[in-house]
């Protein structure tokens, strides 16, 4: 019973100092404007989409210089490379890899699920599917694919997945023909 009530008191305090306000005032009306040096290049907002059709074969620079320098990068096989940008409104990034350091293939978990597969890739992705019909595949029973050339794009593959059965799409895939 001692633990549970020191355990309840720490959440308690932990609690009550999240909820405090920092001594930080706000600037007063006089102050300067910021400096545009200072001002930062807008990510995507949580409305918006990642236009994959526009970024698809674009370079390591052109990323850097759209979503910022990645959070996370790293060399993986066949001399590719990956990396996670930052993307405003999705706390996990979008993650793209690089092949001859073009971007071919982007993924990203959202934090709010999506009803349909083409509503998960034209929302997150800018990609319309149309009336495809999606491929189940029962090894895969959580995931609807679809390929084919959509927005100008060839894509190898172009996938939206479910978390668990009977709930709306959480992660989508969207592969260029290399």
């Amino acid at each position: 019973m001692a633990k549970f009530l020191f355990y309840l008191a720490a959440a308690l305090l932990l609690a009550t100092m999240a909820g405090c306000r920092s001594g930080t005032e706000p600037p007063a009306a006089n102050d300067p404007p910021p400096r545009p040096a200072e001002t930062l290049a807008p990510l995507p907002t949580p409305a918006s989409t990642i236009d994959v059709p526009k970024l698809a074969d674009k370079s390591i620079a052109d990323f850097d210089k759209a979503f910022g320098l990645p959070e996370e990068s790293k060399s993986i096989e066949n001399g590719g490379e990956y990396r996670l940008y930052k993307v405003a409104g999705q706390t996990r990034g979008l993650a793209v890899r690089f092949f001859g350091g073009r971007a071919k293939s982007f993924n990203l978990i959202m934090d709010r699920p999506v009803p349909t597969s083409k509503e998960a890739l034209k929302k997150i992705f800018g990609i319309d599917v149309g009336g495809a019909a999606p491929v189940k595949d029962p090894k895969e029973p959580l995931s609807e694919k679809y390929q084919g050339a959509f927005g100008g794009v060839k894509f190898a593959k172009l996938s939206a997945k479910r978390q668990e059965p009977g709930g709306g799409f959480i992660f989508v895939l969207a592969e260029v023909v290399k």
